[in-house]
């Protein structure tokens, strides 16, 4: 079976949630006898543990439906038995192979904001500009959500993470979904003691780093340490309290490292689907704080900590701190979930079965 991954970056590259997401579902499908080519940008193709790379799109930019039309192009020369992506940028081009080709074409929903039809117009108006750049901007983003809401309707099937999204999905666009559990590959490293409040994603408005910054300065006597790219709009305005060490972005495997060393991660994060940070803290017996984000329900039901305050969460750190056995049932039911759940040939098996309905061979 010949598979087409479309996404504008390479886990190699570019280490998000939705390319991690793409790249392990691409390998494994692989291992398991599929032909997968990943359509992605940059320069220079190659094979990547079974996955053919094709480097045939230009990096993201503004107008990203320009490049539909050679989307198109390479799907039908490649003649894929079923086609897939998981950004909201491509769900058109995508779609619409699968509906003049009369194959299967998936489209991923990585994020809760992410069915809402004015998803990216809603942005730009959130952003300072002038009123010429204002108006180029809000058109050019009225087409990605028109182009967006055409390709969840046209789609054969849509995945979902979460009941909430199947919600949406089934509310705007009177589409069923298909619920998958996200991938989650071991990385085995020796961890000989546990320190630390870590906080690991790209430094952006809606994962909400902030709200860290602030937690770090209301315990002064703990260690905290920040993970992530640093856009602009963050650079330089923490104010860096002296307990803080801010690493910048790390490579998948040093991120990990900081996750799996630390007593406690913080999510802070809005509007998230299924969070790979809860996988990983979750196989490295690593505490989950969560303020909001909270897929289903998995954390208040036992797998880690809600919270709604900083004052909430500073009195579980320091309840962890005295009492670490409190929360060993915790640990251990969430380092069990994701062992039952989510490791590769039980999520690709759930695949097969649910989305492509048949073996790769």
């Amino acid at each position: 079976m010949r598979i087409s991954i479309v996404m504008p970056y390479f886990f190699k590259e570019v280490s998000g949630g939705a390319e991690k997401q793409a790249y392990l579902l691409a390998k494994y499908l692989a291992k398991e006898g599929c032909d997968v080519y990943y359509l992605t940008s940059g320069k220079g193709d190659e094979m990547v543990e079974g996955i053919k790379v094709l480097r045939v799109l230009r990096l993201p930019h503004i107008f990203q439906y320009l490049e539909y039309p050679k989307i198109l192009m390479h799907l039908f020369d490649l003649n894929p038995d079923m086609v897939i992506t998981r950004i909201r940028h491509y769900y058109f081009p995508v779609s619409l192979y699968g509906f003049l080709s009369f194959k299967p074409s998936i489209i991923f929903i990585p994020e809760d904001r992410i069915p809402h039809p004015l998803y990216e117009t809603e942005k730009v108006f959130k952003k300072r500009m002038s009123l010429f750049k204002k108006i180029l901007a809000v058109a050019n983003s009225l087409l990605l959500d028109l182009f967006a809401y055409i390709g969840i309707l046209i789609s054969k099937k849509v995945v979902i993470q979460n009941e909430k999204q199947r919600g949406l999905i089934k509310k705007i666009y009177g589409k069923e979904s298909i619920k998958m559990p996200s991938i989650f590959e071991p990385v085995e490293l020796k961890v000989e003691e546990k320190r630390g409040v870590c906080w690991v994603g790209n430094l952006r408005e809606e994962k909400r780093p902030e709200i860290f910054v602030q937690l770090a300065k209301l315990l002064p006597d703990e260690v905290f340490y920040m993970v992530g790219r640093i856009s602009e709009r963050y650079k330089g305005s923490f104010g860096n309290p002296k307990n803080l060490k801010i690493l910048g972005e790390l490579e998948y495997t040093e991120a990990i490292k900081v996750m799996a060393k630390s007593k406690v991660y913080v999510n802070t994060s809005v509007n998230e689907g299924f969070p790979n940070t809860f996988l990983e803290s979750w196989y490295y017996k690593t505490l989950i704080i969560a303020f909001d984000a909270d897929p289903d329900g998995v954390i208040a039901k036992g797998l880690g900590i809600k919270v709604k305050t900083l004052d909430e969460a500073t009195s579980v750190i320091k309840d962890f701190n005295k009492n670490p056995q409190r929360y060993e049932k915790i640990i251990q039911r969430a380092y069990n979930y994701v062992l039952e759940n989510h490791l590769p040939q039980k999520v690709i098996g759930v695949f097969k079965e649910r989305v492509m309905g048949r073996n790769c061979r």
